[in-house]
């Protein structure tokens, strides 16, 4: 595995361009930014930093989120300072920046692209990156505590498709007012007016994630299975067990009916949807891996740990 040097775990993610990632960085002047790095180790990359001055003290650092294609990088400006706003860029193939819209939001501490990287949710609020405008509000009424705050770990919230969005999260149980009475539950969301869709009882959930076509949400598990659900109705469709301990981290393969899991009996599998095999084992003895991310093309798997995010490429 290639270690991956960041201050931050929610400061790293992969460029559209193969072996490029996109990290945040410090800068001159007290302010921060972001730039690029060659997991190959060259030094003829073009210079692509991108310095964020927006009067920001230097306990600022710029978290980011990158779309899925690795096309588009979300900056979140001064989230701990009060006044949260995102910064949206553009990436080409050459690792050019371009400047786009910049939102002001909830400052929530999770945010994330539609598969398209044309919208994007912070868990309260759905925006349109083409003109800065709010697409919808979520309804959160009867939701207690949220799961998807720490990046370290695999965000219990994902995008499905163009259109939905789904998370974990405690909930009162259906018409009830006391607190005493709620679960962890797996919510479906529509993107286009922000109303529950969908609701599941998911005691054991710990990691989620969507297939690319939206058809299909991954749900993995305490009790160390990996559940397959209906990418609308979230009803189970397939489901199998895959460690001997709980699942920390889930994400399917971009291009391939594949998932990567991580689990706290310190392995890393890849898993084959359509013929049910494992085909990779990976032990990590000394880390456990919290979170999971594969690369736009499917070529390589970064695994965030503590002891910071690695890089993979797996052979299969």
């Amino acid at each position: 595995m290639k270690s991956v040097s960041t201050r931050h775990p929610d400061a790293v993610g992969f460029s559209c361009t193969p072996g490029i990632i996109v990290k945040s960085q410090g800068v001159s002047g007290g302010t921060y930014g972001f730039g690029f790095w060659d997991l190959a180790g060259s030094a003829k990359l073009p210079v692509a930093e991108k310095k964020m001055e927006h009067g920001l003290g230097p306990s600022s650092l710029v978290e980011l989120s990158v779309s899925r294609e690795g096309r588009k990088v979300m900056a979140h400006l001064g989230r701990n300072l009060g006044r949260s706003s995102l910064m949206a860029f553009e990436i080409s193939e050459d690792g050019r920046t371009t400047e786009g819209l910049q939102v002001k939001h909830t400052g929530s501490y999770v945010v994330s692209f539609s598969p398209s990287g044309r919208r994007v949710c912070d868990l309260r609020q759905i925006f349109d990156l083409s003109s800065g405008a709010l697409a919808s509000s979520m309804d959160r009424k009867g939701i207690l505590r949220e799961y998807a705050f720490d990046q370290r770990y695999s965000p219990l919230f994902t995008w499905v498709g163009e259109d939905r969005v789904a998370e974990v999260c405690e909930a009162l149980e259906e018409g009830a007012s006391n607190v005493a009475k709620s679960q962890r539950t797996l919510r479906m969301w529509d993107a286009r007016d922000g109303r529950v869709r969908s609701t599941k009882v998911a005691i054991e959930a710990s990691a989620l994630d969507a297939s690319p076509d939206g058809a299909h949400v991954v749900e993995a598990g305490t009790d160390m299975r990996v559940r397959i659900r209906n990418g609308l109705t979230l009803e189970v469709e397939q489901q199998f067990r895959l460690h001997d301990d709980a699942i920390l981290a889930v994400a399917w393969h971009p291009r391939r009916q594949i998932l990567a899991t991580a689990s706290k009996d310190h392995t890393l599998k890849i898993f084959d949807l359509s013929t049910e095999k494992i085909l990779v084992t990976l032990f990590c003895w000394y880390e456990e891996g919290t979170r999971l991310l594969w690369s736009p093309d499917g070529a390589s798997l970064m695994v965030f740990a503590w002891g910071g995010p690695y890089v993979y490429t797996p052979k299969f």
